[in-house]
């Protein structure tokens, strides 16, 4: 299965999760990486306001790209200013629409805000900024009830790795699975944990060490590396439309690249079902 790839940006220029991992150190090597990685045949890019300033190294690289933003929860308090902070996000990066939107930190109890973010929605779709608006969530649970809360979103971006396989619970994929709806997968390294050196991780998370040794394992048993593991994972599993990767190097990303387009035949459940965890302190980053 050959899935897109759409680069990720929270760490263009900016130190980015527990390991401050970083993709360029000047707005002239980022423009020429984004050159290069848009020769590697990835065409579209993830980014949002709250990435520093991701969104305007975008525009100023003159690299053309199918880009999908975000809409940060400061932009809630009305959908007017959820327009406007679109439209900045237009100036920034420098194109007249983008491929999809994505609601960052929904609402999911306060009702008038829920009604907001509704509405602005639909908005949105209506402006001709973007045909299609989605919701950016945690976990499958959240998934679920953002489908019901607003049905206008056709695109779902959560987490999704060895160790968080919610995704594959037969409940939530008879409820996706020919929905109509595009899922996109991130965190497909656990923020980079699952492949870093394991004096960082032990710095960093070291509750996290024996669940690697567990996925190293696995890995071995396959005779796959670690990060072939995770991503030939990702490309087995049918609900999936798009993943989304962060890199710190163009080397790390070609080698990912050469991992998710190999043809892997094996079945993710059965092969990696050990590894899953359950224990959100572990699977959710804001409890980190």
């Amino acid at each position: 299965m050959n899935i897109p790839v759409i680069l990720g940006t929270a760490n263009l220029n900016s130190n980015y999760g527990l390991l401050g991992n970083k993709f360029g150190e000047s707005p002239a090597e980022i423009y020429e990486s984004l050159k290069i990685v848009r020769g590697l045949g990835i065409n579209e890019l993830d980014t949002s306001p709250d990435y520093g300033n991701a969104e305007s190294l975008i525009g100023e690289s003159g690299v053309g790209y199918f880009i999908q933003t975000k809409l940060p929860a400061s932009a809630f308090e009305s959908h007017e200013s959820m327009l406007s902070s679109v439209n900045k996000s237009l100036t920034r990066t420098r194109t007249s629409k983008f491929s999809a939107i994505l609601v960052h930190h929904p609402e999911f109890n306060n009702l008038k805000k829920i009604q907001i973010i509704r509405s602005g929605i639909d908005k949105l779709l209506d402006s001709g900024i973007t045909d299609k608006v989605g919701v950016s969530v945690y976990s499958t649970k959240e998934l679920l009830i953002a489908r019901e809360l607003y049905p206008s979103a056709r695109v779902f971006q959560l987490p999704v790795n060895l160790l968080d396989q919610r995704v594959l619970a037969e409940s939530f994929t008879r409820e996706i699975m020919n929905s109509g709806v595009e899922i996109q997968a991130r965190s497909v390294f656990l923020q980079g944990l699952l492949v870093a050196q394991k004096s960082e991780v032990l710095k960093a998370k070291p509750e996290l060490i024996p669940l690697i040794h567990k996925v190293e394992k696995v890995a071995e048993n396959m005779g796959m590396s670690t990060l072939e593991l995770c991503l030939s994972f990702i490309s087995q599993i049918p609900c999936i439309d798009k993943v989304v990767i962060g890199t710190n190097s163009i080397e790390s990303l070609t080698e990912s690249l050469s991992a998710l387009r190999r043809d892997w035949k094996f079945d993710a459940e059965s092969s990696c079902s050990e590894l899953a965890v359950q224990d959100e302190n572990i699977l959710d980053p804001r409890r980190w």
